[in-house]
């Protein structure tokens, strides 16, 4: 796993001894403010508005992007890893090809932060939700605006695309689970009081079947995806909870916080247990 942090370091952890392979730091970079794991390459954006590609599992800065101009927020790789989608702090996102490194379009219409980017599973679109209260798809290669919502109240904190490829959940300021189609101008589903302070990351299961969020009240709750329905909870971290992440076996979750540890988790029966393990 990969991990980016306020420390202004970027780190490669190994999962079978929990042992770090590299951490890297730049000098003058500011912050690593998001990361991205690939088969070969750990992609982070950083504050200085830059991305950075270092080698897996060696560390070794392979290149650097000028992506952005204020801080670098969200990275995130295509499926078939031809090109990077980027997003900063100002809510624009750009599209880029991942072997020249060349601008390929770019997305405007976010007002804000950017706090979430999801690749649809043919490369031909991208999902986006902002802090400026608003979710949109986008066409990779025009740049174009495909659908777009607007939340009634509060900046969306976090943002995942379902398996159909059509439906989307959202979290945000207004501490709701809500869950939208695509095809259809409001939200379908809400879940009020999802936490009991704001939510600020959430993340499917790679099968489709549950979602897992996490927030400032320092819970890690997961969800039945088909229904809504609260499955399991348990007091996390000491801290706000700063990423939740499944792992491609559906029941193994990550979280990360800014008590400055990573978690693991065990989705057993759909209770959520400690893996016997946390990192820092």
């Amino acid at each position: 796993m990969a991990t980016s942090s306020v420390d202004k370091s970027v780190m490669l952890w190994s999962l079978a001894d929990y042992s770090v392979l590299f951490k890297s730091t730049h000098r003058g970079a500011g912050s690593c403010r998001s990361v991205c794991l690939a088969e070969d390459l750990v992609y982070s954006g950083w504050d200085d508005g830059k991305v950075r590609a270092h080698a897996v599992p060696t560390g070794e800065l392979v290149w650097t992007l000028e992506a952005h101009s204020t801080p670098a927020c969200n990275v995130t790789r295509s499926h078939g890893g031809h090109f990077l989608v980027t997003a900063c702090e100002a809510g624009e996102c750009r599209v880029w090809d991942i072997h020249t490194r060349g601008l390929v379009s770019v997305f405007k219409g976010h007002g804000g932060p950017v706090t979430a980017l999801e690749v649809f599973d043919g490369d031909e679109a991208v999902l986006s939700s902002s802090r400026d209260r608003t979710l949109a798809a986008w066409d990779v290669r025009s740049g174009s605006r495909l659908a777009g919502f607007q939340t009634r109240m509060g900046g969306v904190t976090g943002a995942v695309l379902g398996a159909d490829q059509v439906q989307v959940v959202s979290v945000g300021q207004d501490r709701r689970l809500t869950f939208w189609d695509l095809r259809e101008p409001h939200a379908v589903q809400s879940v009020p009081d999802a936490h009991a302070e704001e939510p600020t990351c959430l993340c499917m299961s790679p099968d489709g079947s549950l979602l897992a969020s996490g927030g400032k009240d320092m819970v890690v709750r997961v969800w039945e995806f088909a229904t809504g329905k609260l499955l399991s909870e348990v007091m996390a971290h000491s801290d706000t909870i700063s990423s939740v992440k499944f792992g491609f076996d559906n029941c193994t979750l990550v979280t990360a916080s800014s008590d400055g540890s990573v978690a693991l988790w065990k989705v057993v029966g759909r209770t959520l247990a400690p893996a016997s393990q946390k990192v820092s």
